[in-house]
């Protein structure tokens, strides 16, 4: 079997939709000619009918009135797949220039920053070219929210791990039915809903609260039916129908504002849940397939129980509808006044609410988490050669050929990198530009990529999952009076305190106290480590200052030293961004400078 890039596959699949979009337009085409030249044929057959045709005439022209109204049944369902394979395409090409460089077409997340997190602003989770854009393909409202959230706290659980990793595996393996679900949703577009207002619904009493209000309503709407065909055969009938319409009509005005009140309470909530039937459908096909536990659960809320949820939804589609077209006066009339339509319309939404209401939030929760791990099953095919992460409580990290994810559309050196235990600091020097600040990010979005259940960029990771905690973007805030020093400081006061307060933390830190003079800086980076090594910690720190290298031979059992090395190619610098152990010797600060004829 031929093996494609993941490019490759977008483009021939993004070239397939094409040609059925094109396809579908000219049976657009054709059916509107058809549609024109039944328009034209019932007018001639009117006319020939008005001018003395038989009624032969009539019948024909029932049957190309018929005819035109099954033509437009058949063009409305021939647009909505036309624009379903126009949202297709656009998504192939969307990823097709992911795998490019082109994140332009995704949600960078930024709404979701927090400066003073735990290392989201240093790995760059959130924003342009971040982590979350890469890997968010949510078309749900909430799952931007959930998978924001599982970014910003990873998960220490094993088990929650392995079963995020086997449920993204399994949707990564029907990658045409995640664009079926992404493009079903962007087809018939969701809103998000005002949890305060469902709550409000939820606790309101029903429209009808005693059954015999319900019964009287019934009786009535037989007796006016009653009346109704009574009026053909009975002479003086059709006044006892029209007070019994004209009296069901008055009840209902009576308590339209009532009505009204509830519509518009509930505007927002049916606007938000009205499509949810259609990504639903979509997931229902899931319900007899083998699938790993995650996916089992989402689909036993969802479906199980007794309580079909896409049935639901639909119902609700339907009673949404039918407010909706409260708006058209004459048919308001007509069905009040026949049955009184807006009472069993609330009558409906009352035993919906009974029946479905409590169920809407684990609903809303499963479908967001299927969301959730079907963007999830996107990254790990886009990235089919990332490798699986491996839970290893052996260990703290274990990983070979590690590079960093954000910059996989050009060349990226991986490195290996090991850290066995806790207690356990490597301190990384070397010159600028050496790839340093690379390395770091490269083992904290991995870290992250890991935990949350996500393939990672390496060949190999094992690791044990625990918090993580950065130190390398430091600003300071000239508004509120706060210098870089403080604000360094501020964040080392906190990482401190956090890992004391836990039970193992993965730190990684990027030339520390910079803010201040050179003695200065070394002496308290020195006595900081020293101190922050005996609590539960391991990780890496970068730094410019060579002398740190000397814990390593002062504390044998807790400091490593790596570096990146630089060499010289005629007159040029060489990087090769590969990891080695020791202390850098080389640095190339005073080179360049010399180079650019700046010294």
């Amino acid at each position: 079997m031929e093996s494609v890039s993941p490019i490759e596959e977008y483009r021939r699949k993004a070239d397939s939709c094409r040609v059925k979009r094109n396809a579908l337009s000219r049976g657009r085409n054709y059916i509107t000619v058809a549609k024109i030249l039944v328009i034209a044929a019932v007018l001639w057959f009117i006319y020939l009918w008005a001018d003395g045709g038989n009624g032969l005439f009539a019948i024909v022209v029932a049957l190309a009135v018929a005819a035109f109204v099954l033509l437009d049944f058949y063009e409305r369902r021939l647009l909505a797949q036309k624009e379903r394979f126009e949202i297709l395409e656009r998504i192939l090409s969307w990823e097709a220039g992911y795998l490019k460089g082109d994140f332009s077409h995704f949600r960078t997340g930024e709404e979701f920053a927090d400066d003073a997190h735990a290392y989201a602003r240093d790995l760059d989770i959130f924003g342009d070219k971040s982590l979350f854009q890469a890997i968010d393909r949510t078309v749900l409202p909430g799952s931007d929210e959930k998978l924001a959230s599982w970014l910003k706290t990873p998960c220490t659980d094993r088990d929650e791990i392995t079963a995020r990793q086997r449920a993204a595996a399994c949707l990564a393996g029907d990658m045409d039915w995640c664009f079926s679900f992404r493009a079903s949703a962007m087809q018939h577009p969701l809103t998000s809903m005002d949890d305060d207002t469902v709550r409000q619904w939820v606790k309101t009493s029903p429209f009808f609260r005693h059954r015999v209000c319900l019964a009287a309503v019934c009786s009535l709407n037989v007796v006016t039916v009653a009346a109704l065909v009574s009026g053909f055969f009975v002479s003086g009938m059709h006044y006892v129908f029209s007070m019994l319409f004209l009296f069901q009509l008055f009840c209902v005005l009576f308590f339209t504002g009532r009505i009204n009140r509830v519509h518009a309470l509930l505007g927002r909530f049916f606007k938000g849940v009205g499509n949810y039937h259609y990504p639903l459908a979509i997931l229902a096909e899931w319900k007899d397939r083998d699938k790993p536990a995650m996916l089992a659960d989402a689909c036993g809320t969802l479906f199980g129980g007794g309580h079909d949820a896409a049935e639901a939804f639909r119902r609700v589609k339907a009673i949404l509808n039918a407010l909706d077209n409260r708006g058209n006066w004459l048919v308001m009339i007509l069905l009040n006044g026949l049955y009184c339509r807006d009472f069993h319309t609330m009558r409906r939404l009352d035993r919906w609410k009974d029946r479905y209401a409590a169920f809407i939030p684990a609903w809303l929760d499963a479908l967001t988490t299927v969301d959730v791990l079907a963007s999830m099953a996107g990254f790990r095919h886009n990235h089919a050669g990332y490798a699986v992460p491996r839970v290893d409580d052996s260990c703290i990290l274990r990983t070979k050929d590690m590079s960093h994810p954000l910059v996989f559309y050009r060349e990226n050196v991986g490195n290996d990198f090991s850290i066995d235990a806790l207690h356990e600091l490597f301190i990384l020097t070397g010159a600028n530009m050496s790839g340093k600040s690379t390395f770091l990010r490269a083992l904290g979005v991995n870290w992250v990529l890991a935990m949350t259940g996500n393939v990672v960029s390496a060949d190999s990771f094992s690791f044990k999952p625990m918090p993580i905690l950065t130190g390398m973007r430091t600003s300071d805030n000239l508004s509120a009076g706060i210098s870089y020093f403080k604000s360094e400081i501020t964040r080392l006061k906190m990482i401190y305190d956090t890992v004391s307060a836990s039970s193992g933390t993965l730190v990684v830190l990027d030339e520390i106290l910079k803010g201040t003079n050179s003695t200065d800086k070394l002496n308290g980076s020195m006595r900081f480590l020293e101190k922050l090594f005996r609590l539960p910690v391991a990780g890496v720190v970068a730094t410019h200052d060579l002398e740190l290298g000397g814990l390593a031979g002062k504390h044998p059992d807790n400091f490593r030293n790596i570096c990146f090395e630089i060499g010289q190619r005629d007159d040029d610098i060489v990087y090769d961004y590969k990891l080695k152990r020791g202390v850098s010797r080389n640095m190339n600060a005073t080179f360049l400078l010399e180079k650019l004829g700046l010294i």
